[in-house]
Order: structure tokens, then C-alpha cells, then sequence
């Protein structure tokens, strides 16, 4: 697109910029999605490694990476097992909170993104209404 100047076409048609602030947002959710995805691969990383050590049955080997979510949930049902209350409920709903609530906001990209789609398109067909009206003479070679 750069090469063949798609990008200046597309800059220079768009008299009112909402196609470089579509391109923004698309830019910035993709960025996201990539933090994300890769915050998620750290927490499968962490699950991974609280599998391994409790099929060895070797607490002296399990992981000390306290920054995921799933380490924070494996600590706290060890320690209400030490405590002996079977009640993990709670905890079980922080973790899926902890790991799908970031999640949530793709929704509200992905319908900023087609609300400004459709606000381009009533804007462009009434810019090109505004120029239909401004012809003086209707020839059918002028469409």
C-alpha cells in the first residue's frame, strides 16, 4: 500500500480524516490484542509449571512467579487447605475475572470500529450528495 501510494489516495479522498482515525484505532486495538495474548501465554506459562510440580507432588518445587493470576489462585486454595476451608468458589470467580475482564474491552473496540465505518459512509454519501446538487448540467458522461 505504501509502495503503490494507496495510502496517500486514501488521505487525500478523505476530506474529513475519519479513515486515518479508523486506521488509528485498528493500530492501537491490534497492539492490544497482542499485550493480551501474550499475558495470557505468561498465565499458561504459570499453569504449566503448578501442573508439573503437583504431579512430581514436590512443594518445594513449585513456582514463585507471584505477577499471574494463576499463581495468586494456586497460593490462595493452598492456603485455605491449610486451614482446611474447602470453600473455593470465590477464589475460583476472581481468577476467571482476573483472566477474562481485559477481554471485555475488545467488544467496545470492535464497535467503535464500526460505528466510525458507518459514520464514514453517511458522511460520504452526504458529501457526495452536496456535489450532485452543485452540478449545473447533468450529463450521463459526467457519472
Amino acid at each position: 500500500m505504501w509502495r503503490d501510494n494507496i495510502w496517500g489516495v486514501l488521505v487525500a479522498a478523505d476530506s474529513i480524516g475519519i479513515t486515518l482515525m479508523i486506521i488509528a484505532v485498528f493500530a492501537g486495538s491490534t497492539l492490544w490484542v497482542g499485550m493480551r495474548a501474550w499475558a495470557l501465554m505468561q498465565e499458561r506459562q504459570s499453569l504449566d509449571a503448578w501442573k508439573l510440580a503437583a504431579n512430581a507432588y514436590a512443594p518445594s518445587t513449585l513456582p514463585d512467579n507471584g505477577a499471574t493470576a494463576i499463581h495468586s489462585y494456586f497460593s490462595a486454595l493452598l492456603d485455605k487447605s491449610r486451614r482446611r476451608d474447602y470453600d473455593n468458589a470465590q477464589l475460583t470467580e476472581v481468577l476467571v475475572e482476573r483472566l477474562h475482564g481485559p477481554s471485555e474491552s475488545a467488544w467496545w473496540v470492535n464497535g467503535i470500529q464500526i460505528k466510525l465505518g458507518l459514520l464514514g459512509k453517511v458522511i460520504g454519501f452526504s458529501i457526495l450528495a452536496i456535489e450532485i446538487s452543485q452540478i449545473q448540467n447533468f450529463d450521463a458522461s459526467q457519472s
